[in-house]
């Protein structure tokens, strides 16, 4: 049998997907012998990218908004992964961003809090779950706090990734301040456009203590483009009440698989040994 050597005080959204998605890698990261467990992932440039213009969008509205966050050595210190490549693209990034008028829509939807950690259960369980969020926002077709976070693509490849579908809003720095949209898609909900950005921001909604309910999320997707270009799409999506629902019967039973020791499929579960063999 599979060893359970190591415990979680808590999950996270993405612990919670990996374990969903990838329950042995999970098992191997966390819970199984130390000796056995991966080297460490090594950061990527995408990943570099993405921290870089958090960093950088964070403290530019912070600084214009008079909003509290912290310094932009503390926010880049996890930067590793080509660092000087990842922090030019950033700040063409940012520039793109502010030039094309998405910063603009942005602070028009009031940002008052930004890079906030916090640590709570999810909403009627039992399940402790930390969070690291981006922004929150006040909305103004709601009038209600609103989780904001920022997507990075297409930093390996300039040029080819397109919109995902369904945003509200397209900004293109080849058209400043022209925005287009909305796209066709825009009514539907979000977990229709992306199933893990609504997992992911309707957590982040519960642990700031909204209600398990229609609420609606903001995510700017910003799309690395050729020769400077820098897209970004603007999703103003709701996530549902139903999908929420059960979101959290998803996240109560994949605490009690870890509780209960059976995160690893039982296919898997019934050769440990000859697994653990095959993988080290």
């Amino acid at each position: 049998m599979i060893p359970y050597v190591r415990a979680i005080n808590y999950l996270s959204p993405s612990s919670f997907m990996q374990l969903e998605q990838r329950p042995v890698e999970f098992y191997l990261r966390r819970l199984g012998p130390q000796s056995l467990a991966p080297p460490p992932e090594q950061q990527s440039f995408p990943a570099a990218v993405g921290i870089v213009f958090d960093a950088l969008v964070k403290r530019a509205l912070a600084d214009r908004c008079g909003i509290k966050c912290p310094s932009l050595a503390y926010l880049l210190r996890e930067v590793t992964a080509e660092r000087e490549r990842a922090l030019e693209l950033g700040r063409v990034l940012l520039a793109g961003y502010e030039s094309s008028g998405a910063m603009a829509a942005l602070m028009d939807e009031g940002p008052g809090m930004l890079d906030i950690a916090l640590e709570d259960f999810v909403p009627g369980t039992e399940v402790p779950m930390r969070v690291k969020l981006d922004a929150l926002t006040s909305y103004p077709v709601t009038g209600t706090v609103t989780v904001h976070d920022w997507k990075v693509a297409g930093a390996n490849r300039p040029g080819s990734r397109s919109p995902t579908p369904g945003y509200l809003r397209l900004w293109d720095t080849d058209s400043a301040n022209s925005r287009k949209g909305p796209h066709p898609r825009h009514v539907e909900p979000l977990e229709a456009l992306n199933e893990d950005w609504a997992t992911q921001v309707a957590i982040y909604g519960w642990i700031v203590g909204k209600p398990i309910g229609d609420t609606v999320a903001s995510i700017d997707e910003i799309l690395v483009g050729e020769n400077g270009r820098v897209r970004t799409a603007q999703f103003r999506a709701t996530v549902t009440a139903g999908f929420q629902v059960a979101l959290r019967e998803r996240i109560v039973e994949a605490w009690r698989k870890i509780r209960e020791e059976r995160v690893v499929p039982p296919e898997f579960a019934e050769h440990g040994a000859e697994l653990l063999g095959v993988l080290f």
